[in-house]
C-alpha cells in the first residue's frame, strides 16, 4: 500500500492559525425569492433555518423539486423547497466531469493508496466533489474514493461555479485548468479492478535523468519505482526561487509518477512535481542525497522576526487585527497580505528557514502591509447632528462613501438603501453594510467644567425643586408643573456630555420654568383689613380668585363655599381649599389720621371699655352677645395700637364695637330683700325663675337648677356639670 505522509510543511500548516477575518461580519445576506423546479443530482438531507438537519428527512438523487426561495445560512447557499425546509444548493447543480491525464490511483480519505485500484487515462469522471487530504486536493468519485486532481482535466464547466472555500483570503490557484480541447464525451464510469485483480504495471522508467538513475530505485508491490528523500529539500517555482516556508521532507517517499516532466531552469534541471496545485519544482540533483539547505537563520534573528508578527506590539499582525487599514483596503490588496502574513507566519516558525528567507518573507511582509490604504471618509458633521437630521451627508460625502464601499467588497453597484445602510451584491445576493464601518463623522464639542458648574448653580439659586419655587410653580397649570418636573429631573449634567446635549437640557428646563406663570389676584385691601373683614372682596376679584383655583388645580367649578374658603371638584372627588393662599394684599394703603386713632381710643375708655369695666351689662349679657363684644373689642386694640392701621379698619372697628355693644343687655335679678338679710330670705317662684332664666342665658347653659338649700345653682355647658353661687345674679332692695 502506498502511503503518503509528511509531503511537506510550511504555509498551509501555517495557514490555520493565520487567516484573517474578512469584511463578512459587516455583511448580512439577503433571501430571496424564486420558483422554479430543480433536479437533484445526488442524495441530499433536508435542514430548517437554522441549518440543522431533519431527522430521517433524505430527498434520493434525481428527485425533481419545486423551488420557492434561497437563503444564505452561515457560508452556504440553500434552497427553500418547503415550510421551514431547505437544501444545499450544491445538490442540485450538474456535477462535473473529469477526464483522467493519465492513470490515477484511487485513495482513501486518509490519502492511503487502495491497493490495485486505479482509474485508465482517458476515463470520464463524474464528480461528487472535491475534498483536500494532507495539502492536495482530490476528486471524490465514490464512498470513501478518491482520484488526485491534478491527474484530471475539467471537460464540462458547470453552469453555476462552485467554490469549495468561500474565505476571500483564500489565495490559491485552481486546482487544474480549464482545459479547451475536450475530450471524448464518454460518460461511462471509471474503471476500478475488482479486489484480488491486477493493475497494469507501469512503464519501468517513462523519463530519464542526467543527475538520477531511476532504475536504481526501489519498487514497491505495485511495480512503481520510489526513493526514500534523505535530507530536506528546497521546494523551487518556475524561476528557480526557492518557494518560501515549503520543503520536501526528510523521509518522505517520492514516487516517480510525483513527476510530471523534467525542466531546465537557468541550465539547472528541475522535476516538475505532480505534488501541488501549483506549478512546482525540486532540483533534480537534491534527489541523490547530497543536498543540504542553507544554513539557518540565527535564533536572534528568528526572535526579531517573530516579534514583528506576533503579540500585542506586533507591526504586522494578523489582518483583522490591524483594523481600519486592513479592513477597508481593497479585496485584492487584503488577499495579498494575508498571503504575506502566512507565508511570513510559516518561515520564522521554521527553524529550517535561512537569512535570506527571513529577509523575502519580511519584506514581501512589509509591501503588503504598506499598500494597504484602507481609511475611512471624514464627513463633515457630527454623528448627533445626523441622527436628529440636522445635518445629511453632500452628495461628494456619498460618492466617496459608495465609491469606497465598491473598493472594499470588489462590487460595482453599491448604494444607500437608506440614510446609513449600504447595500450592494455578491454573488447575485443582496449584502449589507453601516454607514459607521465606512465613514468618520466630525468629532462632537464637549461641554466645559465650568459651564457645568454655572449650569448647577442656576439650579440651586433658581431652578429649584417645584415646590420650593413658591406660587410660580404651584399656582401654574398642572401640565406646566409636570413639564417643569420632568424638565427639572432630567437636568443631572456633566462633562461627558456633548455641548449640543448639555444645551438641549439646559434649554429645556429653561423653558419649561418660563412656561410657569403661577402669580396671586392682587386685591385693593391690606392684609389686616382683610382678615379683619373691614375689606370686602369686589366681584372682579372674586371672578380672578376662582379662575386662578380652576387653573391651578385643574379644575372647572371651583366656588366660594365660605367666607374664607373655596370648594371644586378634582377626579370625582370634592376638594377645598382657602382663598388666602390664592391672593396677595395691597401693602400700599394710607394708616388712618392721628384724629381717627384718638377718636377710637376716646371710645375704648369711655363708652366700649373693657368687659371688665362694663360690669354686670357684660357679665349678664347672653353668652352670645359678650363674645361678639369681647371679639369686636379685641380686634379694635390691636387695630389702634397698630400705627399703619387703615382708616377703614378704624371705621370697621367703631362699627362692630357699636353693633356689639348695643347686643349687651345684662343686668342681675332684683330680689325683695337686702343683702344682710339674703341668707335667710326666701326666693319667690318669680325670682327663682329668673335667676335661673338668667344663669341659662349668660353662661349658655339650658338645664340650670337650685341646689337644695337655693343658695347655689348646678347646671351644664360643654358636657360638664358646674355649679356657681345664687347671689352672684342677684341684685338687692334696700
Amino acid at each position: 500500500m502506498r502511503t503518503r505522509k509528511n509531503l511537506f510543511t510550511g504555509i498551509a500548516a501555517a495557514s490555520l492559525l493565520a487567516i484573517a477575518a474578512p469584511i463578512a461580519n459587516q455583511q448580512v445576506s439577503a433571501a430571496q425569492s424564486v420558483s422554479s423546479t430543480k433536479k437533484l443530482s445526488k442524495n441530499a438531507y433536508v435542514y430548517n433555518a437554522e441549518g440543522k438537519r431533519v431527522k430521517n428527512y433524505v430527498l434520493k438523487s434525481g428527485k425533481t423539486v419545486k423551488v420557492i426561495g434561497t437563503i444564505t445560512i452561515g457560508k452556504k447557499k440553500f434552497y427553500k423547497i418547503g415550510k421551514n425546509q431547505y437544501v444545499i444548493a450544491n445538490n442540485f447543480v450538474p456535477a462535473k466531469k473529469y477526464s483522467a491525464i493519465k492513470k490515477s490511483y484511487i485513495y482513501n480519505s486518509a490519502g492511503q493508496r487502495i491497493s490495485k485500484k486505479y482509474v485508465s487515462a482517458g476515463t470520464t469522471i463524474k464528480s461528487l466533489g472535491i475534498k483536500t487530504i494532507k495539502g492536495q486536493k482530490y476528486l471524490k468519485i465514490g464512498k470513501d474514493q478518491y482520484v488526485r486532481l491534478s491527474n484530471l482535466t475539467l471537460i464540462t464547466p458547470p453552469t453555476q461555479p462552485i467554490s469549495a472555500n468561500t474565505n476571500p483570503n483564500n489565495n490559491q490557484k485552481p486546482s487544474q485548468p480549464v482545459n479547451n480541447t475536450q475530450p471524448s464525451s464518454s460518460t461511462a464510469a471509471p474503471s476500478v479492478p475488482s479486489a484480488g485483480t491486477t493493475a497494469p504495471s507501469a512503464p519501468s522508467n517513462p523519463i530519464s535523468s542526467s543527475n538520477n538513475d531511476f532504475n536504481s530505485w526501489n519498487t514497491d508491490d505495485d511495480g512503481d519505482l520510489y526513493t526514500i528523500v534523505s535530507n530536506d529539500i528546497l521546494i523551487y517555482d518556475k524561476d528557480g526561487n526557492h518557494v518560501l516556508g515549503k520543503f520536501l521532507n526528510k523521509g518522505y517517499k517520492f514516487y516517480q509518477s510525483d513527476i510530471n516532466k523534467i525542466v531546465n531552469i537557468n541550465g539547472t534541471e528541475y522535476y516538475e512535481l505532480d505534488l501541488f496545485d501549483e506549478d512546482y519544482y525540486i532540483k533534480a540533483s537534491d534527489l541523490n542525497g547530497k543536498s543540504k539547505l542553507p544554513a539557518p537563520a540565527t535564533n536572534g534573528e528568528f526572535t526579531e522576526d517573530q516579534k514583528l508578527i506576533s503579540g500585542q506590539q506586533a507591526k504586522y499582525p494578523n489582518g483583522y487585527d490591524i483594523g481600519t487599514k486592513y479592513d477597508l483596503s481593497s479585496k485584492k490588496n487584503r488577499s495579498a497580505y494575508d498571503y504575506a502574513y502566512r507565508t511570513a507566519f510559516a518561515v520564522v516558525n521554521d527553524s529550517r528557514s535561512s537569512s535570506n528567507d527571513l529577509k523575502r518573507a519580511m519584506s514581501e511582509l512589509s509591501t503588503a502591509y504598506n499598500n494597504l490604504d484602507g481609511k475611512k471618509i471624514q464627513l463633515s458633521g457630527t454623528k448627533e447632528d445626523f441622527e436628529d437630521n440636522s445635518y445629511t451627508l453632500t452628495a461628494k460625502e456619498k460618492a466617496d462613501i459608495l465609491a469606497l464601499a465598491n473598493k472594499v467588497t470588489d462590487s460595482t453597484n453599491a448604494h444607500f438603501s437608506d440614510n446609513s445602510t449600504i447595500t450592494y451584491t455578491i454573488d447575485n445576493q443582496f449584502k449589507h453594510m453601516t454607514l459607521l464601518y465606512l465613514a468618520d463623522f466630525k468629532a462632537s464639542q464637549y461641554v466645559s467644567q465650568k459651564e457645568i458648574d454655572d449650569f448647577k448653580q442656576k439650579i440651586k439659586d433658581k431652578y429649584k425643586y417645584g415646590y420650593d419655587i413658591g406660587d410660580k410653580y404651584s399656582l401654574s397649570s398642572p401640565d406646566a408643573r409636570k413639564a417643569y418636573d420632568d424638565a427639572f429631573k432630567n437636568s443631572q449634567v456633566g462633562t461627558w456630555m456633548t455641548v449640543k446635549q448639555f444645551n438641549k437640557i439646559k434649554n429645556n428646563l429653561i423653558a419649561a420654568y418660563n412656561n410657569l406663570d403661577g402669580v396671586r389676584v392682587s386685591i385693593a385691601g391690606n392684609q389686616d383689613d382683610y382678615t379683619s373683614g373691614a375689606y370686602q372682596l369686589t366681584d372682579k376679584e372674586k371672578t380672578d380668585i376662582l379662575a386662578l383655583v380652576n387653573k391651578a388645580e385643574g379644575a372647572t367649578d371651583a366656588h366660594f363655599s365660605e367666607s374664607d374658603h373655596i370648594e371644586f371638584s378634582r377626579d370625582g372627588k370634592n376638594q377645598k381649599t382657602e382663598i388666602i393662599y390664592f391672593i396677595s394684599f395691597n401693602k400700599n394703603v394710607a394708616p388712618a389720621s392721628k384724629n381717627e386713632f384718638d377718636d377710637l381710643k376716646e371710645l375704648l375708655s369711655s363708652t366700649y371699655k373693657s368687659t371688665y369695666d362694663l360690669g354686670a351689662l357684660y357679665m349678664f349679657s347672653s353668652k352670645k352677645a359678650k363674645d361678639e363684644y369681647s371679639s369686636a373689642y379685641y380686634s379694635a386694640t390691636k387695630i389702634v395700637a397698630n400705627n399703619a392701621s387703615s382708616s377703614l379698619a378704624i371705621s370697621k372697628a367703631k362699627s362692630d364695637l357699636q353693633k356689639a355693644y348695643k347686643q349687651l343687655d345684662g343686668k342681675a335679678v332684683l330680689i325683695n330683700t337686702d343683702f344682710y338679710n339674703f341668707k335667710n330670705y326666701k326666693l319667690t317662684d318669680q325670682e327663682k325663675h329668673d335667676i335661673l332664666a338668667l344663669v341659662n342665658k349668660c353662661e349658655g347653659a339650658t338645664d340650670a337648677t337650685f341646689s337644695k338649700d337655693e343658695k347655689s345653682i348646678n347646671y351644664t355647658f360643654d358636657g360638664r356639670l358646674w355649679t356657681t353661687e345664687t347671689s352672684y345674679y342677684v341684685d338687692y332692695k334696700y
